[in-house]
């Protein structure tokens, strides 16, 4: 069954997408506009596209959707974009390693043309926010080259200190009430596919690599 944008969402959303060949597609950039009359953007950062498209969305994009009209008003965000860490679609991260390997297989340097290309649309993505939320989540035990993921999260991770200082970081009851998941990384917005997980976000400092909590920060309870 596909899933629908929410009716505040205007459609069809703006997406970057390519196809590496007949099973495999690559997203690096969805944006959607609000139905509202605000001009912010805000920048949601992730592991990788599941679903999502110019006409259909899925669990993670409402839940960004809901969390930016609903919570995020007084911020006055007209428009919110999703990058990801690795741009394949793959809906489960169980199954991204495969689809990395099968990418690889069919030739490396295209592999690494869509690494390269990726990381200068995210770069672009976040000097073009006003605000930005870490979601990238850990690094799923099935990933084969740990290095090469790491390296591009403290990629994106320094593009975020040198650009902004600053970024949104989700927590949830389940975490009891910490912000980052093994010292380093941020949760996932929509960690196994459940939107009701990561219910408060906090605008953390980003300080050589590292998330600094700001003691004077007010945390957003959010309401899916």
């Amino acid at each position: 069954m596909p899933v629908f944008y929410p009716d505040y969402v205007e459609t069809p959303t703006e997406c970057i997408i390519e196809s590496v060949n007949d099973q495999i597609s690559s997203r690096k950039l969805l944006s959607a506009k609000l139905k509202n009359n605000y001009n912010n953007k805000f920048l949601y950062i992730m592991m990788n596209p599941s679903k999502a498209n110019h006409h259909n969305s899925d669990k993670t994009i409402n839940k960004c959707a809901s969390m930016t009209y609903n919570d995020l008003s007084h911020l006055k965000v007209g428009q919110f974009s999703i990058v990801n860490v690795y741009p394949f679609y793959e809906s489960k991260s169980a199954g991204l390693n495969d689809v990395l390997f099968k990418v690889k297989g069919i030739s490396e340097s295209v592999y690494f043309k869509e690494l390269f290309a990726n990381l200068y649309g995210i770069k672009q993505a976040i000097e073009g926010s006003d605000h930005v939320l870490l979601a990238t989540g850990g690094i799923p035990k099935s990933i084969a080259d740990q290095k090469e993921y790491q390296f591009i999260l403290d990629t994106i991770v320094s593009y975020v200190e040198s650009s902004k200082g600053v970024a949104f970081l989700g927590t949830s009851k389940n975490y009891k009430g910490r912000y980052v998941l093994q010292k380093k990384y941020a949760y996932h917005i929509c960690p196994n596919g459940n939107p009701n997980t990561i219910d408060k976000i906090k605008l953390h400092k980003v300080q050589n690599g590292q998330f600094v909590d700001i003691p004077d920060e007010k945390e957003i309870t959010l309401t899916i």
